[in-house]
């Protein structure tokens, strides 16, 4: 598996991580300029980092000592200082040069990392944490800065949510937890439910205006 980037004018496809190694995860900077990305080899699972054209291919981070911590989903934060990443089950980040290397959540359940997301300033992430309790699986919603320890539930439930989304000036959040569409504010004041869909499962796409 490996990166490719499609022109869709003329429909030509370019190789981007040209690599024998299984790529995948791959994200762009807001501005276009950078992309990151997971590297599978052979000894190890890393972070990578290239430029939109493939070239200066980084390796910023790997499980090399640590083969049971496993990297994934990695995202840039809005002004493309940083990468926000999975690595056993927890949620770090790190410089675009490889250097500071922070953990940003100890988790008492179980991060779903396919869920997390920034603020249009970068400076808070929401993710979903489950928890087994004895009869049933609970849902959390976590809201925290990531320069700081402290977090705040927004939205608790029985029932997986995700395609978390800010409203563009970040004081809300919208998602879905099965065939609803909710609204919460960042301070996770009374959910409001602004849709139920009673026709299909699940919704998987919305946008703000």
């Amino acid at each position: 598996m490996t990166i490719y980037q499609i022109d869709f004018e003329t429909k030509t496809e370019i190789n981007l991580s040209n690599s024998p190694y299984d790529d995948h995860s791959s994200n762009y900077s807001s501005d276009r300029l950078q992309i990151t990305y997971i590297r599978r080899h052979s000894d190890r699972i890393s972070l990578y980092i290239m430029n939109n054209d493939g070239s200066n291919q980084t390796e910023l981070h790997n499980n090399l000592n640590q083969p049971s911590m496993l990297i994934g989903n990695p995202r840039f934060t809005p002004d493309g200082s940083k990468i926000i990443f999975g690595f056993g089950g927890e949620i770090y980040s790190i410089n675009i040069d490889g250097t500071n290397l922070k953990q940003l959540t100890k988790s008492e359940g179980t991060i779903i990392l396919r869920d997390l997301c920034l603020s249009p300033l970068g400076d808070k992430m929401v993710y979903n944490e489950y928890e087994w309790d004895k009869t049933k699986y609970i849902y959390h919603i976590f809201i925290k800065s990531i320069y700081g320890p402290n977090r705040t539930e927004l939205f608790q439930s029985a029932r997986d949510s995700y395609n978390y989304t800010f409203t563009p000036d970040g004081r809300n959040l919208l998602f879905t937890t099965n065939d609803d569409l909710y609204l919460v504010d960042i301070n996770g004041n009374i959910p409001r439910k602004l849709f139920e869909n009673e026709l299909i499962n699940d919704i998987y796409d919305y946008e703000i205006y």
